[in-house]
């Protein structure tokens, strides 16, 4: 500080003081700082805290003492401003302590100043060579600080996506049940709907190529016939995975005992009877017991019927993904209606394709259903009680509902869009080139036809609640009504859910957030996430009211709760669906790298991204997410939950509270033991 290496900063200079220099003028100004003549004497603790701020908030010089003398002679030469006047820190006057020390800087400042004198004979050479070095010295400083746009995405990527994996990882252990039922499915239909996806448009991307530049007809027969042997595979699936074929036919009401442990690599792995505690002290009727392992520690176990529940959850996942490939292969087939010249002439004319669609749908679904009733006829001719086609049925009914709602949402959004804008967006529902002027007036009406289709969405569900609760029908006749009371649900909260993606990409195309393109994948990545962000945080919304509807309903059915389940589904196809656009786009950035075959370069990559997280995403995801729904069909059966009362007595104890709260709490146990 005393030899001028870390300057005063401009607030604390003198007001006169010239404006802050460049880089290099500053180390000809601190190499030719002088000391005082004289010693200095120990400094007070005023100027020690000021030294500390000097020391803390300067720059130190960048080049060595040598060149800084060097650029400062060539610097002085070539009629530098004047430097401003040095904060001296020091007193003049020296001490005992500092005579030792001022011999030497004496020294080093005479050798400056011979510096000094020799340079100002060849200011021309030294002033080049500083101009060079100055130069140098920004080339580097560019160079270390420049950054390109593709540096801050993968900036941007590394740290957002850090942070979004902790965020769902924080979402799926809250401490509410229920939203962690809502979170897991969410997820698990998001990476549903990317896998199915990923496999659908490579391989149509690789059919269409085959039949390209083929006229309206051909291209709607080979959609068709593309659908067709989506909906074949699925119930060869969901048969071969239940094991109606099975030869010999395993008991699958047959129960095993298994670990029950979640935290260990061996979790429902089956256990030999020998080595479980119930078993050995012939306890007949117990259904969790443990087990020593081979460290001598306890490890729980449970008796389920193993069999049955694999098979279960082997059909949901092939069904599910099947049904969701299905389903975009049957939007090929409206898609291909809607773009012919017949589809394109008005609304009206492209809601036929709507309909044409449903009835293609539900022929190949009527000979799904014979099929389905031969394996029941068969079952009971062979004696058998038919538990494996009951599962088929259920499991393949499931399915076609998702494919008739997916198709059939789809295309009636793109109705809607073509009504509101006079132009028909394309199959993959973009308009391009878009030859309307959008306005404030489209976006707010798909958003408001988006929150109508919800408010249908809402009033189906209590329709199908009241005639599922009515006792005068039997079951030949419940079934078409609850089956289309499901088909319209799923319909109209996937409206919702297009209706709200594309209102917010019109809203994104007329305000061109962050100046980037809605088309480009930062846009719909951050569109995603502002969509997902929306999401779970309407869905914990909807859980705070359903607990505080569920805590007045006096030990009856909870009426909102097939309502908020219908809006959870919906929310859950929002965020899917927003998701599945952005992985779209991202795998066609990738495949058009390949510019020779980006078709077949598409196929390959969905294909091993399809290998890759399939397995997974069934064990882990799927599963967890199929577990917190059984856990909550088993609490519905025991009716009003135990914890309020745990609650009340509690309370009660701590709070030395009135008879009249101890004898709630006492008469909700009474009502649970009674329902028990």
């Amino acid at each position: 500080l005393a030899s001028g290496v870390y300057p005063a900063r401009q607030s604390l200079r003198a007001p006169s003081a010239a404006p802050e220099a460049r880089p290099m003028e500053r180390f000809s100004r601190w190499s030719h700082r002088r000391m005082p003549a004289s010693g200095a004497r120990p400094p007070s603790a005023s100027m020690l805290v000021r030294a500390a701020v000097l020391l803390f908030t300067a720059s130190p010089p960048a080049a060595p003492w040598a060149e800084a003398r060097e650029l400062g002679a060539a610097s002085k030469a070539s009629a530098a401003p004047p430097a401003p006047p040095m904060l001296h820190i020091l007193p003049p006057s020296p001490s005992a302590a500092d005579e030792g020390a001022l011999p030497s800087l004496a020294a080093g400042e005479e050798r400056r100043t011979e510096g000094s004198s020799e340079s100002e004979g060849g200011a021309g050479e030294g002033g080049e060579r500083g101009e060079e070095a100055e130069e140098e010295e920004k080339e580097g400083e560019e160079e270390e600080g420049h950054f390109t746009p593709v540096d801050v995405d993968a900036a941007c990527m590394l740290i957002g996506g850090v942070t979004f994996v902790m965020l769902i990882f924080q979402l799926v252990h809250v401490h509410d049940d229920d939203v962690r039922r809502y979170a897991w499915k969410v997820i698990s239909n998001t990476i549903c709907i990317f896998l199915a996806v990923l496999f659908f448009k490579g391989n149509n991307e690789i059919v269409m190529m085959m039949f390209h530049g083929s006229s309206d007809l051909v291209t709607l027969v080979v959609c068709m016939a593309h659908c067709s042997l989506y909906i074949v595979a699925l119930f060869v699936a969901i048969g071969y995975t239940i094991g109606v074929w099975e030869e010999p036919r395993p008991d699958l009401e047959a129960e095993a005992w298994t670990i029950a442990d979640a935290m260990l690599v061996s979790y429902e792995e089956e256990v030999a009877p020998e080595r479980v505690r119930a078993v050995l002290n012939h306890q007949t009727e117990a259904t969790k017991s443990v087990i020593h392992d081979d460290y001598g520690m306890e490890v729980a176990v449970s008796l389920k019927k193993l069999a049955l529940e694999t098979r279960i959850r082997d059909s949901k996942c092939f069904g599910a993904l099947l049904a969701h490939m299905a389903g975009f292969a049957a939007i090929s087939v409206g898609c291909a209606m809607q773009q012919s010249a017949i589809g394109r002439r008005s609304p009206a004319t492209c809601f036929l394709a709507v309909v044409l669609t449903a009835l293609f749908l539900l022929v190949m679904f009527r000979g799904s259903s014979v099929l389905r009733n031969k394996l029941r006829e068969d079952a009971k001719r062979s004696g058998r009680p038919g538990k494996r086609a009951q599962l088929v049925s259920e499991s393949v009914g499931e399915a076609e509902n998702d494919i008739l709602a997916l198709a059939m949402s789809f295309l009636t959004v793109q109705c809607v869009r073509f009504a509101l804008t006079g132009q028909l967006p394309n199959a993959e529902g973009i308009e391009e080139p878009m030859r309307f002027e959008l306005g404030n007036f489209h976006i707010i009406a798909l958003l408001g036809i988006g929150l109508g289709f919800a408010v249908a969405c809402v009033g189906v569900s209590i329709v199908s609640m009241f005639a599922g609760e009515d006792e005068g029908l039997g079951e030949a006749e419940e079934a078409p009504c609850r089956r289309l009371c499901d088909v319209l649900l799923s319909t109209f909260s996937m409206c919702f859910a297009w209706c709200v993606m594309y209102s917010a990409r019109w809203m994104w195309i007329r305000h061109t957030y962050l100046g980037m393109h809605v088309g480009s994948i930062d846009a719909r990545i951050i569109l995603a996430l502002v969509l997902s962000m929306m999401s779970f945080i309407l869905i914990r919304g909807l859980d705070a009211v359903d607990d505080l509807m569920r805590e007045n309903s006096h030990g009856g059915r909870n009426s909102s709760e097939r309502v908020i389940a219908a809006i959870v589904t919906a929310i859950s196809v929002l965020v899917g669906f927003s998701w599945e656009h952005s992985f779209d786009g991202a795998v066609t950035a990738i495949a058009n790298l390949n510019e020779d075959h980006p078709q077949l370069s598409k196929f390959l990559l969905g294909l091993s991204v399809f290998v890759l997280l399939l397995r997974p995403w069934s064990l882990y995801i799927l599963r967890r997410a199929m577990q917190l729904e059984e856990l909550k069909r088993h609490r519905d059966k025991k009716g009003r939950p135990l914890p309020r009362s745990r609650e009340l007595a509690r309370h009660a104890v701590e709070q030395k509270a009135t008879p009249a709260i101890l004898e709630q709490s006492t008469r909700l146990n009474l009502e649970f033991v009674s329902r028990m």
